[in-house]
């Protein structure tokens, strides 16, 4: 056999000639996506903690892939819709980690907020090819140019009202000790309500009465469409700043809100919306818990950008503000004519 290393051939004789071949190296694909921290929290002098509770849905906007491949690392169990082209979890103690997102850009969005708090506004992302994350930014409208790999939606506490110093001396006034007055209502109580209790009646129903609804609905300027997911800012007649986000149906539902007017502001829509921000309509809530008002805010087609309407009350005795003046006139005319006929009679009686 011929030895291509000493240029000759074998010395010895053969009768097996042997010929091997060696295996390719295979080079496994790099992995190109990306591993993403989202974290949901509330903020408390300046400090984070994670909020538990919310429903977080995450949604594959765009992109060649889908999230088939996406698997949990650590956190919160995680449900995938039918098409792979959305996620959605319930925020827990611990922040919930995916792994193997793919190029593309992201929403999170939260669906429902936990009690006391409100909605957050959502969070933008994109991944690269190389699978480098990068955040979006509302205020620059760009994404950061630093990659990243946390993800963090905050959620704001709802307001409060305390009640007043007052109110509080006065509870514990009624706690201590009760007065003579309230012994001899409850003696009488069996036989009679007291006139304390009537007029404490009266004045719920009274506040009860003071109270109306306010209905907003969001509509795209250009094509008329209703905008889910705007962001509205309402300020009721005390000065109140309330932050709401529209339903699917692009509404906002403010029950028992206060009577007087009240200004709306549409704060942020959603990307392929055309709206109007930092506009701000004023729509006037009557009293009454039939009564619902539709705020219609449209500042480029309609510049009033209010529409109010009341359904009926369902009260059916209605009181005629104009009947009790249209009987008095009739009785009037009749008292002058009976004097008049008076006095020309004893006028005749005289001469």
């Amino acid at each position: 056999e011929w030895s291509e290393q000493e240029k000759a051939y074998s010395k010895e004789p053969t009768s097996v000639l042997t010929m091997v071949d060696e295996a390719e190296e295979t080079k496994e694909p790099e992995d190109k996506t990306a591993k993403a921290t989202f974290r949901k929290v509330t903020e408390e002098d300046g400090t984070y903690s994670e909020l538990p509770g919310a429903t977080l849905k995450l949604t594959y906007d765009e992109g060649t892939s889908d999230l088939s491949g996406v698997e949990k690392v650590s956190g919160s169990d995680i449900t995938k819709s039918k098409d792979n082209k959305s996620i959605t979890w319930t925020s827990g103690e611990e922040a919930t980690v995916l792994d193997k997102l793919p190029a593309g850009e992201y929403t999170l969005h939260e669906e429902g907020a936990p009690e006391g708090y409100q909605y957050a506004s959502d969070v933008k992302f994109m991944v690269d090819e190389d699978g480098n994350l990068y955040e979006w930014s509302e205020q620059e409208k760009a994404y950061s140019k630093e990659p990243t790999s946390v993800l963090t939606m905050v959620d704001e506490a709802e307001e409060i009202d305390e009640p007043s110093s007052e109110e509080d001396s006065s509870e514990e006034d009624s706690s201590d000790e009760p007065s003579s007055e309230e012994d001899s209502s409850e003696e009488d109580s069996s036989d009679e309500p007291s006139s304390e209790e009537d007029s404490s009646e009266e004045d719920n129903s009274t506040t009860e009465a003071e109270k109306g609804n306010l209905l907003i609905v969001v509509y795209d300027e250009e094509t008329g469409d209703i905008v889910p997911g705007a962001e509205v800012v309402v300020v009721d007649p005390s000065g109140d700043v309330q932050k709401y986000v529209t339903d699917e149906e692009g509404k906002i539902t403010v029950n028992d809100t206060e009577v007087g007017t009240h200004g709306i502001t549409v704060s942020k829509v959603p990307d392929g919306y055309t709206v109007t921000e930092g506009y701000t309509a004023f729509a006037e809530v009557e009293a009454g818990k039939t009564a619902v008002h539709e705020v219609y805010i449209i500042p480029r087609k309609d510049t009033t950008s209010s529409e109010d309407t009341t359904e009926p009350s369902t009260n059916t005795s209605q009181t005629q503000t104009g009947d009790a003046f249209n009987v008095i006139i009739p009785i009037v005319m009749i008292a002058i004519s009976i004097i008049g006929i008076v006095v020309i009679v004893v006028r005749r009686k005289k001469h």
